[in-house]
């Protein structure tokens, strides 16, 4: 319903005149208001109120148009929107109300500061000055005006504004009347000059966080119009004061355009359709005010030319990029070289088909296919300006079926999907060719050139050579789907095979909308997992072309269109379908160079991993069914053997996994070792070690601490037993398995009865103290800051705790880092004032100073999608989080600096002056983006 209400209302609006379509405007900004929480709603008046809108004529139009459509309802009541979908699904309508957002939010902090200050008694510190009190007082103006758009201030507002105005004046008038006692004053003017300074920094700091709020509110909305400028309008707001709020705006854009390499805005309104050449050096797209934007990307600077006047409905580009073609809803054609120059036009004689299919060029560009909605394909020789004859039998199966169509090799044919199958129809014999039986009209695609097609069937992507036709290949690959609306690069290797989009609303990054786009070298097997931006929930139209060096993706992203370039080196044979198998977990190195996949289900196995290049570096399909322990800095990963007896070190060694060391593990004596899996009876199994010291781990097991040389592959001394007493036992029993080592100490800290947190000194085996966390519930996690004076403790409720080491005691209340649920884990804890908490799929990087998320990370983008996303390391210099999720392996930067300068990168350009001069007060003044 949402695209129908959306293409309804944006063909009535079309329909109409320049004026007409001003007086729209002005309808719809009547009918819509804003609530306080900044969502649209609805809002009914009577038909005289919008008459001071514009002329009668023109208001009467527009009324009349959009009810024929069932866009507005009019009744006794009066008139409004007839459907709530449209104030989400129309992004005209969005982008008219773009400005009131800004006014909204100060309306709101207007309110939120006049009821602190009636609540503090009047106190006049609370009151506005200098520049916030101008930009409140010029803000009650505008809502005056424009009280069809904003409720009236409440009367305590209004109060604490007229306060804040009439002491502003005392103000003013007392500095001229004591001006001649300052002269005499000057001896303490260098203390007074010391207090003014304080007061303008303050005042200062709060304009400039007043202005990264309302941009931050902005960028959201200005998404949906203009995604390039709402990147700039990030960056801006964190050049205006880097707030908690404001990080995680700027790191959510970041993540959205993390695999971009350039977005191109153009002045066309929201783009329906692009193409791009098969060498990816041309990029057109049709926008919604009906002109296409052309970009040749291979001169600079990269600039839009436009082509047609309006109204145009379809578009298509030549697979050599030499000639762009556009038609009107009622079948006018033109015909464009690059340079603008006009060299075909043709009657169509009837609209187009509904979809994307209505025009498309031969491969060399001399040949021009229309897809009449009634009648069937029409066809033209553009050099000879001539039509081309289409077989009787071929316009009886459109009419019948419906259909998608090409053109087949060198022109000479045609290639129709129906529900009947694909066939190729033969120009000059009019004879028909069946290539293959079809299960969905959308599965299928067929190169600019003619000369391959692509079907898939259950999941399994079937290429055809169609000149002769024959089959080149099947590929039944595991995680593969057959995606609605099949894409791939013009020699037909790499297809589309799988997309996740960001679909749950009340997930984190819903306002940045992203799409997870899985592609396949169908011959080579290799899999790419590339995040794109996208306008709205849903990827709308996507577009690949072959470099020398790998895959072009262009998208079209609002009123922009995103350049994606994917290397051939980032096709790999680690793919989300191959996670999924992997049934055990997943460890990173503390280095954060190397992963480690298991599978524990059926033959097991491990897969070894580099995370720099991306490269498999050694598997093993003769391993125990392990349970991962730790992998150290040197490829030696530790693990638990099947029997539960021995701690297994493994190395890589060229392109395997070796078993170096089998360490006999200790049980205290009257246990009995467990045969299948970990027993509530038998305690919980934990291997850590000190950073300082990688090749000594200790293995906390069996009621015992038993230290190893995992190199030497040796046990150190004697193992400790810290639990003596079968209630001693029964407590440590019931726990999560957590420990973790206190750097530069012998002291261990370990989790017991899912509730307490126990030291132990490993030396003397004397236990040091017991820390009681009363305010958290079932730990999740346990973790040591750098100098080992703190200890983060973290519950499966989202609560986290940090403790004094020293005291034992809490430097402070709990804070709620996640919502309950899910898994929740430590991921570092590298700073005093950071730590990095993962929760399910999300990385949330938390200031525990300020008690706010600095960054929520999320790799996925779907509920159908994250299972893969098991594992998360910091890079040893605490610069670089390393995530496994469903672009496969994601290294994000944690610098803001860093996000920031991606930003502009990807939009390629600065904010112009008249740009800034529009940002609001507290703003930067000069350049936004890093230098």
């Amino acid at each position: 319903m949402t695209h129908a209400v959306q293409a309804s209302a944006e063909a009535a609006f079309g329909e109409l005149t320049f004026n007409q379509q001003k007086a729209a405007q002005a309808v719809f900004r009547r009918l819509t208001v804003l609530s306080r929480d900044r969502q649209l709603a609805r809002r009914r008046l009577a038909r005289d109120n919008l008459y001071d809108a514009g002329e009668r004529t023109d208001i009467d139009t527009v009324l009349d148009m959009f009810i024929a459509k069932r866009l507005i309802s009019l009744n006794e009541n009066g008139v409004d929107i007839a459907h709530d979908a449209l104030l989400g699904a129309w992004p005209r309508l969005r982008g008219w109300l773009d400005g009131d957002v800004a006014d909204l939010v100060l309306f709101s902090q207007v309110a939120d500061d006049a009821a602190g200050w009636a609540a503090n008694g009047h106190d006049a510190s609370f009151l506005y000055r200098n520049a916030q009190l101008t930009a409140a007082t010029e803000g009650a103006t505008r809502w005056r005006a424009a009280s069809d758009r904003f409720p009236p201030l409440p009367p305590t507002a209004i109060e604490f504004l007229d306060t804040s105005k009439h002491r502003h004046r005392q103000r003013v008038a007392a500095s001229r009347g004591v001006l001649a006692v300052i002269v005499v004053l000057l001896v303490v003017a260098g203390s007074a000059a010391v207090v003014l300074q304080q007061r303008t920094d303050a005042l200062g700091r709060q304009l400039r966080a007043n202005a990264a709020m309302l941009l931050t509110a902005q960028v959201p909305e200005r998404n949906r119009s203009d995604p390039a400028m709402a990147a700039l309008m990030a960056v801006a707001a964190y050049r205006s004061s880097p707030d908690p709020a404001v990080l995680t705006n700027l790191s959510d854009e970041y993540m959205r355009y993390r695999s971009t390499d350039r977005l191109h805005t153009a002045d066309a309104g929201q783009l329906e359709d692009v193409h791009v050449s098969a060498d990816g050096r041309v990029v057109a797209a049709l926008g919604a005010q009906g002109r296409i934007a052309l970009w040749r990307l291979d001169r600079q600077p990269v600039v839009p030319t436009y082509l047609g006047q309006g109204g145009l409905t379809y578009s298509a580009l030549s697979p050599n990029g030499a000639l762009i073609a556009g038609a009107d809803k009622a079948g006018r054609i033109e015909v464009w070289r690059t340079d603008g120059t006009s060299v075909f036009r043709q009657e169509a004689g009837g609209p187009l088909a509904l979809f994307q299919t209505g025009l498309r060029f031969d491969s060399a560009g001399r040949r021009l296919l229309a897809h009449l909605d009634r009648g069937g394909p029409r066809v033209w020789d553009i050099e000879q300006r001539r039509s081309v004859p289409v077989p009787p039998g071929l316009v009886r199966q459109f009419d019948q079926y419906g259909n998608n169509v090409w053109f087949g090799p060198r022109g000479e044919s045609i290639i129709v999907a129906t529900s009947g199958g694909l066939t190729l129809w033969h120009l000059s014999m009019g004879t028909p060719v069946l290539v293959s039986a079809l299960e969905d009209q959308d599965s299928v695609w067929v190169g600019g050139d003619g000369l391959t097609a692509i079907i898939c069937i259950d999941g399994v992507h079937t290429r055809w050579d169609l000149d002769p036709v024959r089959v080149r290949g099947r590929y039944p690959m595991r995680g593969a789907r057959c995606v609605h609306g099949l894409e791939a690069d013009p020699t037909g290797s790499i297809a589309i095979t799988g997309e996740d989009s960001e679909v749950d609303r009340d997930s984190p990054g819903r306002n940045y909308p992203r799409t997870v786009i899985t592609l396949r070298n169908l011959p080579g097997g290799l899999t790419s997992r590339t995040v794109v931006p996208t306008s709205g929930t849903l990827l709308k139209v996507k577009r690949l072309a072959t470099l020398p060096d790998g895959t072009r993706m262009v998208v079209a992203v609002g009123a922009a269109v995103a350049i994606v370039d994917i290397p051939a080196v980032g096709f790999t044979r680690l793919n989300t379908a191959m996670i999924d198998t992997f049934s055990g977990p997943t460890i990173i190195s503390g280095d954060g160079t190397r992963v480690v996949l298991s599978a524990h289900t059926g033959e097991p196995w491990l897969s070894f991993w580099d995370i720099g290049s991306d490269r498999e570096l050694a598997r093993s399909t003769d391993a125990d069914r392990l349970l991962l322990g730790s992998l150290s800095k040197d490829r030696l990963l530790l693990a638990l053997d099947a029997q539960w007896e021995h701690l297994v070190v493994r190395q890589m060694r060229e392109a395997s996994l070796t078993v170096t060391a089998r360490l006999p593990l200790p049980v205290a004596p009257g246990i009995k070792r467990p045969t299948h899996e970990l027993s509530r009876a038998f305690g919980g199994l934990c291997i850590d070690a000190d950073e300082s010291t990688p090749d000594m781990v200790n293995v906390v097991f069996g009621r015992l601490i038993t230290r190893f040389d995992v190199r030497s592959g040796t046990q150190i001394g004697e193992p400790i037993r810290p639990w003596h007493t079968s209630q001693e036992f029964d407590r440590l029993a019931r726990n999560n398995g957590l420990c973790a080592i206190r750097p530069g100490t012998d002291a261990m800290a370990i989790e017991v009865e899912k509730q307490f947190v126990e030291t132990w000194d490993l030396k003397s085996g004397k236990r040091l103290g017991t820390l009681d966390p009363t305010d958290l519930g079932t730990l999740a996690d346990i973790a040591f800051s750098p100098d080992g004076r703190l200890l983060a403790v973290l519950d499966t409720e989202g609560m986290l705790q940090i403790w004094d080491m020293a005291r034992s005691t809490p430097i402070a209340a709990p804070q709620r880092v996640s919502e309950p649920g899910g898994i929740l884990r430590i991921v570092a804890f590298p700073e005093p004032d950071r730590i990095i908490v993962k929760a399910d799929t999300r990385n949330i990087v938390w200031d525990l100073a300020r008690r706010d998320a600095i960054a929520d990370l999320d790799t996925t983008a779907g509920a159908e999608v994250g299972k893969g996303a098991t594992g998360s390391t910091l890079s040893p210099d605490g610069n670089t989080l390393h995530i496994i999720g469903d672009d496969l392996i994601s290294h994000i930067p944690l610098d803001p600096h860093a996000w920031a300068a991606r930003l502009c990168q990807v939009v390629g350009r600065d904010m112009t002056d008249a740009e800034r001069q529009a940002l609001p007060p507290g703003s930067p003044t000069g350049s936004i983006c890093p230098q």
